[in-house]
């Protein structure tokens, strides 16, 4: 960890912030014909945070997201991130039993969800805010916010391991950890800032951490995929072809898939320039390097969980 690092770039809204003011007007994110530029985004993660506040979230609470896939996901998990708490993704996915784990090891003291995942997180209203409900609302919250002093040991998110000792372990991440590792991201020498690239992880994998942040803190573009077209490598790769998307974060099972549906189908995605793997073991086969030498501009880059490391 950097120690000349000024303040301001201690913590992940530092970036942030700076990428609000300077990238306004350009568009932050979009969600098939749905997009939102960083001045919208900014001013809608503002009226979150303040529903949050008028909701008794204070800084240091634990605050869980389960929601669909969307614009207002990455917005909720930023209004979070400024009131000083820290966001807890829970896949509603999972088994009831490891949910509930997760939200009493997490200590949660709220939770925000679409309203189809109700059944799958009980019944106590007072820790729920269902999304589809209260969209209305937020939108008559503030568009400005009072920034909290949050420091770089403060927790910005608290992710859950795959559970393979038998139970899932709540890791947490303090901001001076993320911020570093968004410093060193956008320090890459091939790093292109305001690229266009595709929200592809799930938020319950810190990977998702990753794509988000560097993206916004750089003015890049993030397009949100739904979760059914990113596991089929069919139409993950016409959207990025459609949305000509440059970097992707990827694990290596689902870019074996996508090597093997371009080079059968002999398309080729020409806008990659960067493709980061991480999560499993990469194994590079002649099918791979195919795949590459026709992406001369391409850097394939083999990376680990930034919670591990």
């Amino acid at each position: 960890i950097r120690t000349d690092t000024p303040a301001i770039f201690e913590t992940v809204l530092g970036w942030l912030n700076i990428a609000f003011e300077r990238y306004s007007s350009s568009t932050a994110i979009q969600f098939e014909q749905d997009n939102i530029t960083y001045a919208q985004l900014d001013k809608l993660s503002n009226r979150i945070a303040n529903c949050l506040i008028r909701n008794g979230i204070k800084k240091g609470d634990r605050v869980g997201i389960s929601l669909d896939r969307s614009i207002e996901m990455i917005a909720c998990i930023i209004g979070i991130l400024k009131i000083g708490a820290a966001y807890v993704p829970l896949d509603p996915n999972y088994p009831v039993d490891r949910l509930k784990i997760m939200q009493e090891d997490a200590q949660l003291s709220l939770l925000i969800i679409h309203g189809k995942f109700l059944d799958r997180f009980g019944t106590n209203s007072d820790q729920i805010i269902n999304w589809d409900k209260i969209t209305n609302e937020v939108d008559q919250y503030s568009d400005s916010f009072s920034s909290v002093s949050i420091s770089g040991e403060d927790v910005a998110y608290v992710i859950f391991t795959s559970g393979s000792t038998g139970r899932p372990n709540g890791i947490a991440m303090p901001h001076r950890a993320l911020a570093n590792l968004i410093e060193w991201q956008l320090g890459r020498t091939y790093f292109k800032e305001q690229a266009r690239v595709l929200q592809y992880s799930s938020i319950s994998f810190d990977v998702s951490f990753q794509e988000i942040a560097t993206t916004l803190a750089s003015g890049g573009r993030l397009f949100i995929v739904r979760d059914e077209n990113r596991r089929d490598p069919r139409i993950l790769l016409d959207v990025i072809d459609q949305f000509k998307i440059e970097r992707l974060f990827i694990p290596f099972v689902a870019l074996r898939s996508l090597i093997e549906v371009a080079i059968t189908a002999d398309r080729i995605p020409i806008s990659l320039k960067e493709v980061i793997t991480a999560g499993e073991q990469l194994r590079v086969d002649s099918g791979m390097r195919d795949f590459f030498i026709q992406l001369p501009d391409a850097i394939l880059e083999n990376q680990y969980g930034p919670s591990e490391t």
